[in-house]
């Protein structure tokens, strides 16, 4: 078996869970929702699954960013994808940062390509992740473009597929320039930051109105745009 999805797992305790992800040494994916885990079961995946390259945690609890933390570290030499946008099924851990730790289990993973992260990530912080083409954080949580400053620094572009962030003043007109995916406030709108955004695929409008000559720039400069209200 090279693939195993524990959907809506939550009758499951913590060491069912390791049991069964133990009996399945050849996954290449794992997905969990609504699990119960803790961080030493976390810990120990990386060792009953060798050759596991994809992750994917959602509304599930037990566990820490520490445990979250020590399976990244521990699949740092093979991790392509992971997708820990949603882990926790209580709202709390989202509201408290991760500490260190998971940022430099991310900054070890030299073969991740695509990660999304919760609400409540430093992304200044990832500073490696050479080979990263997709960084998405959650829509309802926009945090400032300018947090990706140091990511642009240290690796010389961005992600390709970025999505989560927002236009502030404080981003400079070079990472303006890289974002593909932005949401803009009205205050953004009046500065004319926009016509620094030039590989836009994807823009959300907050508090703004579609005036007629609004829609005239935006149009031929973003495929399609989605207002909020």
């Amino acid at each position: 078996m090279h693939a195993l999805y524990l959907h809506a797992a939550a009758a499951l305790s913590a060491a069912d869970v390791l049991e069964m992800i133990s009996a399945c040494p050849n996954l290449v994916s794992l997905g969990m929702t609504e699990a119960v885990l803790t961080d030493a079961v976390l810990g120990q995946i990386p060792a009953a699954c060798p050759k596991l390259k994809t992750l994917h945690v959602q509304c599930c609890k037990g566990f820490t960013w520490d445990g979250l933390a020590s399976i990244v570290d521990g699949l740092k030499e093979r991790l392509l994808w992971i997708d820990v946008q949603d882990a926790w099924r209580r709202q709390e851990l989202y509201d408290s940062p991760p500490g260190p730790a998971l940022y430099e289990a991310l900054n070890r993973c030299g073969e991740l390509r695509v990660a999304a992260l919760p609400a409540g990530t430093h992304v200044g912080l990832i500073t490696g992740c050479a080979k990263l083409q997709l960084l998405h954080l959650p829509w309802y949580r926009t945090i400032p473009l300018s947090s990706l400053a140091p990511m642009l620094a240290a690796r010389g572009a961005l992600p390709a597929d970025i999505d989560g962030f927002a236009c502030d003043e404080a981003s400079p007109p070079r990472l303006r320039g890289a974002a593909n995916r932005l949401t803009v406030e009205r205050d953004m709108m009046r500065t004319g930051a926009l016509a620094q955004c030039t590989s836009l695929a994807e823009l959300t409008l907050k508090h703004c109105c579609l005036e007629t000559e609004v829609q005239a720039y935006l149009v031929p400069l973003v495929p399609r745009y989605v207002l909020c209200t």
